[in-house]
This record gives structure tokens, sequence and C-alpha cells, in this order.
């Protein structure tokens, strides 16, 4: 089901008017969120040796069009605070898929991101798609390409997704306090109204009058 796009002006009355089993807001830190501190670039150094090595490293390289505004510490940190501040403020909420493609090694995993009902996964879509489907509870999505190295594959993006009525009714509330996600550049926000076996004859007449 095609879902609709929804200015983030008129999101509360949208929300008051149909129910949604789904909610997403997207959007691209633009500036580092941390630009009034001083930090550490924790920029790693590979251990290339042998001259194959130089050669081969060219290999990483690619046109990149998103420039590295925080660190590897830094983006933990924002997933950390994504997760805490859910947990405070989304109803219902029971799990959350958090992506992350590998460790920064020579740094620890904040304890939000290790706690209970957070999953780390390099996809969370999938996952997310087969436990809505399967089991009717509160699961959140964060997906990022944050960038911190010039390695680093990404459009500093983030994508937060809502499953279930009552999640995706205290998305909003989320990113009100968030102080990374109100300042996202292009904030949108996509909306999922429930599947047509799942509506009653009082519920599919709510979603065929417009917002």
């Amino acid at each position: 089901m095609t879902p609709a796009t929804v200015r983030p002006d008129d999101l509360a009355d949208y929300l008051r008017a149909k129910e949604v089993r789904q909610l997403q807001v997207s959007g691209v830190i633009g500036a580092s969120p941390f630009r009034d501190r001083l930090y550490k670039a924790e920029l790693g150094v590979m251990p290339l040796h042998r001259p194959q090595e130089f050669e081969n490293v060219i290999y990483f390289e690619y046109a990149a069009t998103a420039p590295v505004l925080i660190s590897p510490s830094q983006r933990y940190d924002i997933l950390a605070g994504l997760v805490r501040q859910a947990k405070a403020c989304m109803d219902g909420l029971q799990i959350i898929l958090v992506r992350l493609c590998g460790p920064e090694f020579q740094i620890q995993l904040p304890a939000e991101l290790l706690g209970d009902g957070v999953l780390l996964v390099h996809d969370p879509a999938p996952l997310a798609e087969e436990l809505a489907r399967s089991r009717p509870f509160g699961l959140l999505t964060i997906w990022q390409d944050l960038r911190t190295d010039g390695f680093d594959r990404g459009e500093n993006r983030l994508v937060l997704t809502a499953y279930g009525p009552r999640c995706a009714a205290g998305l909003p509330g989320l990113v009100a306090r968030s102080r990374v996600l109100s300042a996202l550049d292009g904030l949108t926000y996509l909306a999922w109204p429930p599947r047509a076996a799942d509506q009653s004859p009082e519920k599919a007449s709510l979603f065929s009058r417009t917002a």
C-alpha cells in the first residue's frame, strides 16, 4: 500500500483524522549537532606496509557527495540518544532495530545500544516487516548512513519508522524532543494506513475522508 506524504505542519491534524499503522520520518543532517564542542576526530590509520596494500587501497575511494560532519563516537552518541528518548516517549515500544554495519574497533558501544529490546542489524526493514506481520507489538527502526570517515559511504541520512498505532502516535513527540531530529534538513513524514484486512467498517470510512 502506497504511503501518504504528510507535511510536518499538517501531521497533528492528519493523525487526528486518520489511524496510522506505520509512520516514518526522514531527513539529512546538514550540520554537525556537536559544532559548538571540541572533540577528537578519531580517524583510524590503515595498517599498510607492503606496496600491494597501498595499490589496493585505491579501490576504497569513491566520489562522496556528503561531507563528514561527525566522529565515530558522536555517531554512537546520536544513536544512543535516539534509543533513550524513544523509550521515554513512545508508548508501547518493545523492540528497536538500529542499523549499524560494523563496530568502531577502538570505541566502546554505548550501553543504550546493548540494552534490552535493542537489536543492531545491517538492514532493519526486512526484519521489521516480518515482525510487524507476525506479532502486533510496538516497534521502531532507526536507519542511518551517517559518515564519520572518508571511507564511509552514505548521505548523512536518518530514517525512523514506527510500527503500530501507539508507537506511530509517539513518533512526532520523539522528533520534537530530539535536537538532532528536529534540525534535520528536508524533514519528511510518510504515513501508512492499516491494511484492508485489519480495517473495520468504521475505520474504512474514516480513511475515505480527506486529511
